[in-house]
């Protein structure tokens, strides 16, 4: 799979500028994908360009432009997630790191029965209310088993269904990825079990992305040399 840098942290509005820095530092050599600075929206239309994939950012909102274009060309995409977060508190455009899932559902893109969110750690009630009400499936850090039940468990949703599959670094307990915008409390997933899961996936997956690694909050380089340890395992 093609290796692809994002540059941008527009879609964060300020709480992770330096993501558009990691980048440069987990895949250094990777061609770029241009950006508009200053102005997200033609970064979206630039985005939605590029077909096939791996793709690192950069903040979660690359994920809107980068699927939408999946979406286009598939007959039945679905979009699994690793997150501590549901993205899923706003509808305006053009969307942020912390709207685009709801986006991608009400403008169409994605049906919300084909979306998969893993690891949540904080929800808002109107996020749960939306998840619930629309049939997203997601599973609380709390609730999950092991990585086998879990690979089981994606298999089994994405059946003949094309996959593009999002990483958010801060899915990860703190302690392993302290490089992000919003750390979370409380248990996070461990990053050999990630791995194992991703290892487990990883020739389902035609498209996808790594995001919200921020090298200026990553005073040790703990977050960068996570991300640099899923990319390699996906590309075994």
């Amino acid at each position: 799979m093609r290796i692809y840098q994002v540059p941008s942290s527009q879609g964060s509005f300020g709480s992770n500028v330096g993501c558009e820095k990691a980048p440069s530092k987990i895949c250094p050599g990777a061609e770029v994908v241009p950006v508009v600075d200053g102005n997200i929206d033609e970064t979206n239309k630039a985005l939605e360009e590029w077909d096939g994939g791996f793709f690192v950012g950069g903040d979660h909102s690359i994920t809107y432009p980068l699927f939408k274009s999946f979406a286009e060309k598939h007959d039945n995409p679905c979009l699994v997630i690793f997150d501590a977060h549901a993205d899923c508190s706003d509808d305006f455009m053009p969307p942020t790191h912390e709207d685009f899932n709801k986006v991608l559902i009400n403008r169409g893109s994605l049906k919300p029965e084909n979306l998969f969110i893993i690891g949540l750690r904080k929800i808002y009630d109107h996020e749960r209310e939306f998840m619930k009400e629309k049939g997203v499936k997601f599973l609380e850090m709390a609730g999950l088993g092991s990585h086998e039940e879990l690979i089981k468990d994606i298999k089994e949703f994405v059946g003949d269904k094309d996959l593009y599959l999002s990483i958010d670094i801060d899915v990860l307990d703190k302690k392993l990825a302290p490089g992000t915008g919003y750390i979370e409390d409380g248990d996070g997933m461990e990053l050999d079990f990630l791995l194992e899961v991703v290892n487990g996936i990883k020739n389902l997956v035609k498209k996808g992305d790594l995001v919200e690694i921020n090298p200026d909050k990553d005073s040790e380089r703990k977050t960068i040399e996570s991300g640099k340890k899923i990319l390699s395992t996906l590309l075994q």
